[in-house]
C-alpha cells in the first residue's frame, strides 16, 4: 500500500533546523533590504489563550525534526504516522523555499557594493535584471553557478523579489530553480519551483501566503505543495500530488490527493488517495524546525486501488472514507 505522500524531496533539507538572514519577525514595511526578506518558515504568533482546551491538549506531541518510523510499531496510529508525514512534508517545502532565499541573502552585503567591468556602482534596487556569476564551496551538489534577479521597490519597501537558479551541467548551464516573493502591508505571498533528481526525477512548487501582526510573526500561513515524477529506470512507476496546509497559532488543518502508477513482480496498477486532517501544532511561534510537533488531530481518509498481472488477475479495492484520530503523546 503507498502512503499518502511519497517523499519526492529529500528529507535532508530537514536539517535547516535554523532560518538563515532574515525572518518573519520583520513586517512588510521594514523590508527594505534581501537580508530582511521574510522567511516561510518564520514563526507564528503565540497561540490565543484557550484555543485548544486543556483536557484534549498534547504536551510534547511527535517532533517534525527527531521523529522517525522507529517511533512507531503495530500498536500505534497509522493515521497519525502518515499525517506527521505529510505536515512534516510541507514544512520541510517551505524550508527548502527558504533555502534558495540564503544563497542570495548571504550575498547581500557583497552585492551592496558591487560595480560592472567599468567600475560603475551597480544599483541591484533599481527594479532591473542582474545576473550574477556564484563560486560557492561544493557547488558541484546542486548549488547554483549563477543567479538572474529583480527587485522592485516602493519608497523604500521591497515589494518584489524574483529569482532564477541555474547549476552547471556539462559545459553549458540549466534552470533548475525559481522563487518570488510578494509582498505589501499585511503579508507575502512567496513561490518556489524546480527540477529534482535522486532516485526519482520530476518537478516539485511550493507556494505560501502567509498575514502578519504588527510585530511580523505570521497569524495564519497556508503552505501548498505540488510535486510529480517518474522512478528513474522504471518510468511506469509515476507519482502525482497536491497538499495544502494551513496554520493558525495553535492549530493545522491538512488537505492532500495522491495518485499514480506502479508495477511489482511482473503486474501493474493505479492508486489514488484522498485525505483532510485537523490537528494541533505545538511551538510554531518558533522559526526553528525543530522546536516544532503535531500534537492530536484526526483525519478522513478515502483510498482506491486497481491491480493487475498474470498470475492474479485484475482487480480492484476502493476503500470506504474513514475517520481516525490520535492522541499526540502516546502515539496512540
Amino acid at each position: 500500500m503507498k502512503s499518502l505522500v511519497k517523499m519526492l524531496l529529500s528529507l535532508v533539507v530537514v536539517g535547516l533546523i535554523t532560518s538563515c538572514g532574515g525572518s518573519a519577525t520583520t513586517s512588510s514595511f521594514g523590508v527594505t533590504s534581501l537580508d530582511e526578506l521574510p522567511m516561510a518558515t518564520g514563526p507564528m504568533a503565540e497561540p490565543a489563550t484557550g484555543n485548544i482546551s486543556a483536557d484534549v491538549a498534547a504536551a510534547e506531541g511527535l517532533n517534525f525534526l527527531t521523529a522517525s518510523a522507529d517511533d512507531f510499531d503495530h500498536t500505534d496510529s497509522q493515521a497519525m504516522c502518515e499525517t506527521f508525514n505529510v505536515a512534516r512534508d510541507a514544512i520541510v517545502s517551505a524550508a527548502q523555499a527558504d533555502t534558495i532565499l540564503c544563497y542570495v541573502q548571504n550575498m547581500s552585503s557583497l552585492i551592496s557594493d558591487i560595480t560592472d567591468n567599468d567600475g560603475h556602482p551597480i544599483d541591484v534596487y533599481d527594479g532591473e535584471w542582474h545576473i550574477f556569476n556564484l563560486n560557492i564551496t561544493g557547488a558541484g551538489d546542486g548549488s547554483p553557478d549563477k543567479v538572474k534577479m529583480q527587485i522592485i521597490r516602493e519608497g523604500e519597501n521591497i515589494t518584489s523579489f524574483k529569482m532564477f537558479m541555474c547549476v552547471r551541467d556539462g559545459e553549458g548551464l540549466i534552470q533548475n530553480e525559481y522563487t518570488e516573493q510578494l509582498l505589501d502591508g499585511d503579508g507575502l505571498s512567496m513561490t518556489a519551483k524546480g527540477r529534482y533528481r535522486d532516485e526519482w526525477a520530476g518537478t516539485h512548487e511550493v507556494n505560501v501566503t502567509g498575514e502578519f501582526d504588527d510585530d511580523g510573526a505570521y497569524t495564519q500561513k497556508t503552505i501548498e505543495t505540488k510535486n510529480s515524477g517518474s522512478e528513474i529506470g522504471n518510468e511506469e512507476n509515476t507519482n502525482w500530488q497536491e497538499v495544502t496546509f494551513t496554520q493558525t497559532p495553535g492549530e493545522f488543518t491538512v488537505s492532500g490527493y495522491q495518485r499514480g502508477n506502479h508495477t511489482d513482480q511482473g503486474g501493474s496498477g493505479t492508486y489514488q488517495q484522498a485525505a483532510y486532517g485537523v490537528g494541533q501544532m505545538l511551538g510554531d511561534a518558533s522559526p526553528v524546525i525543530a522546536n516544532l510537533a503535531m500534537g492530536n488531530g484526526a483525519v478522513n481518509v478515502d483510498s482506491a486501488y486497481t491491480w493487475d498481472n498474470d498470475e492474479h488477475g485484475q482487480g480492484g479495492e476502493d476503500f470506504p472514507s474513514e475517520v481516525f484520530a490520535w492522541l499526540g503523546d502516546t502515539l496512540a
